[in-house]
């Protein structure tokens, strides 16, 4: 059996810096939060839906 080929893609860490916004001292959350996983784990965003890459939730947005 051939072997599976090797992917040369690398992972990119998550600039966790990108994801809020400094205001008055505090950091406030740009994107929105997995309703089932809790806060610190944010959904992601495609063209027509919102997903969570740790739990699989997904949000389809409406208006498209």
């Amino acid at each position: 059996m051939p072997k599976k080929p090797v992917s040369k893609s690398k992972h990119k860490n998550v600039q966790r810096w990108k994801k809020y916004k400094i205001e008055n001292g505090k950091a406030l959350p740009l994107g929105k939060f997995c309703p089932r996983c809790g806060e610190g784990v944010f959904l992601a965003e495609h063209k027509n839906r919102l997903t969570c890459g740790k739990c699989g939730y997904s949000e389809i947005k409406k208006g498209l």
